[in-house]
């Protein structure tokens, strides 16, 4: 009875553990996306800062401009509830 309870509980611990470093594996890379989110965002908006500081004449460019910097600041909300989660 001892080597099946003890047999049990080796199993219990080896299914345990795999999901315990699944979950690790899923959070880990979850955190390295979240980085590379936050690095490309810095690169966007300082690519924005640089194009409405050379005041584009273009009206096209100046209303494309505007929607891209709207949905940059919609995708920095979203990567900051993010980290807020964590």
């Amino acid at each position: 009875m001892a080597e099946f309870l003890s047999k049990l509980f080796e199993d219990f611990l080896s299914k345990l553990t795999s999901v315990a470093e699944n979950e690790l594996r899923l959070l880990l890379g979850v955190e390295k996306e979240k980085q590379n989110l936050g690095s490309n965002m810095s690169r966007i908006i300082a690519v924005l800062q640089d194009a409405e500081s050379r005041q584009v004449l273009d009206v096209s460019a100046k209303d494309w401009l505007r929607k891209l910097k709207d949905v940059v600041y919609d995708a920095e909300d979203l990567l900051d509830e993010l980290v807020v989660e964590d």
